[in-house]
C-alpha cells in the first residue's frame, strides 16, 4: 500500500496501478492558517515558523498557511491521475489540532481511520512519499511502525524542510523504529 503525503512525479512511473493506493489531503479549515485557530485567519500576526504553541489538544507545531479548504492550494495537482486510489484521507481540518501523521492527529490518540483500513485490508508494510520528510512522512511512517506495518520512504520522492536539523533527526528517529529507507530506483529491483 503507498502513502502519499503529496504528489510525487516519480510515483506515476513506479507505483503499478494494481497497487492499492492511499492518498492524504491536508485541507485546514478556510481562513485558518497553519494550527488553524490558534494562529487566526490567514496573514494575520501571531507566531511564525515551525514554533510549538500550547492548544486545547497539547502542543502543536505551527507552519505557515497551507492547504487551506476552498483554495488552489488544498486540490490535488489538475494532472494527477488516482483512478485506481482505494482511499482519500482528508486531515487537518480539527480547528484545535495539527495533523502530521497520515494514521494520527497530533495528540498521538485522535484516528484518521487509516490504521483500520490498513489493518482491514491486511497490508503488512505501507510505502511513503511527499512532503515533507521531516515532517508529515516521518511522523506517518512512526505512527506506522506503531500499528504494526512495516513501512518504507522512498527518499528520492520525498523533500524535507530541514529547520534546525530536522530532517537528519527525523531520519535518525524513524531509523530506530525500523523504517526502511529506499530510493525508487529499489522497487524495479
Amino acid at each position: 500500500m503507498w502513502i502519499m503525503q503529496a504528489p510525487a512525479s516519480i510515483v506515476s512511473t513506479k507505483q503499478p496501478k494494481t497497487d492499492p493506493t492511499n492518498w492524504t489531503e491536508f485541507a485546514a479549515p478556510r481562513g485558518a492558517t497553519g494550527l488553524q485557530g490558534l494562529l487566526g485567519p490567514t496573514g494575520s500576526s501571531g507566531p511564525q515558523g515551525l514554533q510549538g504553541v500550547q492548544g486545547p489538544m497539547g502542543v502543536q507545531g505551527l507552519q505557515g498557511a497551507q492547504g487551506v479548504q476552498g483554495t488552489a492550494g488544498a486540490d490535488f495537482h489538475k494532472d494527477l491521475e488516482i483512478p485506481h486510489a482505494e482511499l482519500v484521507i482528508r486531515k487537518g481540518y480539527r480547528r484545535q489540532m495539527d495533523s502530521y501523521s497520515a494514521f494520527f492527529e497530533a495528540d498521538g490518540k485522535s484516528t484518521t481511520g487509516l490504521s483500520g483500513y490498513v489493518r482491514d485490508r491486511g497490508f503488512r508494510r505501507v510505502f511513503l512519499v511527499g512532503l515533507a520528510t521531516d515532517f508529515c512522512v516521518c511522523w506517518s511512517a512512526l505512527d506506522a511502525r506503531k500499528v504494526g506495518v512495516g513501512a518504507l520512504v522512498i527518499e528520492d520522492a520525498c523533500r524535507g524542510i530541514d529547520s534546525n536539523g530536522s530532517l537528519a533527526k527525523a531520519w535518525d528517529q524513524m531509523t530506530k523504529a525500523g523504517v526502511k529507507r529506499i530510493r525508487s530506483g529499489d522497487l524495479s529491483a
